[in-house]
C-alpha cells in the first residue's frame, strides 16, 4: 500500500466527478460533519486508479500488463513501409475509399437479405 506524505487531507478536494460523487454522497467519504475521511477516500481514489487502468487511460511504461495502448500499434513512422504487406495478408485495398465502398455494398446486401427473411415485417 502506498504510504503517503500528508497526514491530512487538503481543505478544499474536487468530489464533483467520476465515483467520488457516487460516494460522497451516500456518505462513504464525506460524513456528517462534512470533514472527508481519508481511508475512504484514499480507497476510492485507488478504485479509480484501478478502473483507468484497466481502460488503458492510465498506463506505466515498466508495466507488460498496463503499458501504453500505442505501444502494441504499428508506429506511424513504419506505417507506410509495412501497409502493402498488412493490406496483402488481411487481403483489403490499400485505398480506404474503395474498402468503404465494398463494406458497404456487403452492408446493404445483408440489409436486403434481412428484410427478405425476416419474419418481422416493417410497416412502411
Amino acid at each position: 500500500m502506498p504510504t503517503f506524505l500528508w497526514k491530512q487531507l487538503p481543505t478544499r478536494i474536487n468530489l464533483g466527478h467520476g465515483r467520488a460523487s457516487r460516494f460522497a454522497s451516500t456518505g462513504a467519504v464525506v460524513d456528517r460533519s462534512g470533514r472527508i475521511d481519508r481511508r475512504y477516500y484514499e480507497l476510492c481514489a485507488l478504485w479509480e486508479l484501478r478502473a483507468a487502468l484497466r481502460a488503458g487511460d492510465v498506463w506505466l511504461e515498466t508495466s507488460r500488463r498496463y503499458a501504453n495502448p500505442e505501444s502494441y500499434l504499428i508506429p506511424p513512422a513504419s506505417w507506410p513501409a509495412l501497409r502493402p504487406e498488412v493490406c496483402t495478408l488481411t487481403q483489403t485495398p490499400q485505398d480506404g475509399a474503395a474498402r468503404v465502398k465494398e463494406r458497404q455494398t456487403e452492408l446493404e446486401a445483408l440489409l436486403r437479405r434481412f428484410d427478405e427473411e425476416s419474419p418481422l415485417k416493417m410497416n412502411r
